[in-house]
């Protein structure tokens, strides 16, 4: 498979899975949706520049839109839930993403206890 097409359906399955639009994505780019479907489709290769814009707006690494293998409905929805996350702790101040970010670290499973 090209790459331009790969980076396309991820593109496309992440887009999805942050339940954006193609509008959404050309909006907070400043791009056209025209671009961003031809992107999905396969038939351009996004700029470095747009693949950085991608990664912010989708809350992914930009790695993700090169890897290979479909996303499972499990993994679109927690990939969502992930860039909701991020969209919002992008809008908190500093104090209280401070806060946040000890509350995540509650719910985090905790490392084994070392043997004595």
């Amino acid at each position: 498979m090209e790459l331009r097409v790969l980076v396309g359906q991820r593109i496309r399955s992440l887009r999805r899975a942050a339940g954006h639009t193609q509008r959404d994505l050309a909006d907070a780019l400043g791009r056209q949706e025209e671009t961003i479907s031809a992107i999905e489709r396969g038939l351009n290769l996004p700029s470095e520049d747009t693949l950085i814009g991608l990664s912010r707006v989708l809350g992914v690494p930009v790695h993700a839109f090169f890897e290979v293998g479909d996303i499972s409905a499990k993994d679109r929805e927690r990939e969502a839930l992930i860039a909701e996350v991020l969209a919002l702790c992008r809008q908190l101040p500093k104090r209280d993403l401070e806060i946040a970010l000890r509350q995540l670290e509650a719910f985090s499973p905790k490392p084994p206890p070392e043997a004595l």
